[in-house]
Parts: C-alpha cells; sequence; structure tokens
C-alpha cells in the first residue's frame, strides 16, 4: 500500500515538472511566434498593394501611350487611371506620381508610381526593430506612345 502511495507522488511529481517545462518553453517561443506573425501579416499586406501599385503604374503609362490632343488633359488621364487602379480610399490619398512623356509618336513614356509604406500595412514591427518609417513602394512603368 504504501509502496504504491509512493509510486503515485512520484507520478504526480513528474507531470508537474513536466508541466512547468512545457509552460517555459511555452513562455520562450511565444514571443519568436508573435513576432512571425506580424511579420507574416505585414508582408502579406505589403506584397497585396505593392501589386495595386503595378497595376496603377502600369494603367497609368497605358492610358498615357494613347494619342491624346492636350499633354494636360494626358496628365489628368493618367492621374485619373492610377486612381481608379489604387482601389482603396487610404491608397489614393497617399501616392505619388512622376510622369515624363515625349511628344512623338514611338518616344518612351514612363509612369512612376510612390506609396510610403506606412499607407499600405500597420507599422506593426517597429516594436521589433523594423521600421515602415520613411520606406516606399515603388514602380516604374515605361512604354512607347502610340
Amino acid at each position: 500500500m504504501r509502496k504504491r502511495r509512493n509510486q503515485q507522488r512520484a507520478f504526480d511529481l513528474r507531470r508537474r515538472r513536466r508541466g512547468i517545462i512545457v509552460s517555459v518553453e511555452l513562455l520562450l517561443a511565444l514571443p519568436l511566434l508573435i513576432i512571425l506573425l506580424c511579420a507574416v501579416v505585414e508582408f502579406s499586406m505589403l506584397w497585396s498593394v505593392n501589386h495595386l501599385v503595378k497595376a496603377a503604374s502600369h494603367a497609368g503609362c497605358r492610358v498615357a501611350t494613347l494619342p491624346a490632343g492636350h499633354p494636360a488633359a494626358s496628365e489628368a488621364a493618367v492621374r485619373q487611371a492610377v486612381a481608379a487602379a489604387l482601389v482603396r480610399g487610404r491608397l489614393i490619398a497617399a501616392h505619388q506620381i512622376t510622369f515624363e512623356s515625349g511628344p512623338f509618336t514611338g518616344d518612351p513614356i514612363m509612369c512612376e508610381v510612390r506609396l510610403p509604406m506606412n499607407a499600405a500595412a500597420p507599422n506593426m514591427l517597429a516594436i521589433f526593430g523594423f521600421n515602415l518609417d520613411g520606406r516606399e513602394l515603388v514602380t516604374r512603368t515605361v512604354m512607347r506612345k502610340e
């Protein structure tokens, strides 16, 4: 009887130690898992918005390649096409466009769209040392004028 109680106590003690070890391991691993989760979410948001910025640059450049009567009208059409391609209001408010066009058919037309990364994704990794302040998503598209 006494032997059985001692065995039960030893078993309970081993079970408590195992629980403490699991708790300590979780305590050490949880911050890394949180950092990894934040990084994956932030990177996926930046990746998604980067595709939107590329599409906006391409749309603006495509509109600029079409024949237009006046350069100011062409630039307004480019700005409108870029704004339409950047679907979200926060992105539309924060973007910058650089547009260069030649007067003749066959001249290169360049449309560059810049967007601050802060407008694209929350700055979740700033407390871990990776800050989005001052960084931009930049896409440049060059086509020939028709």
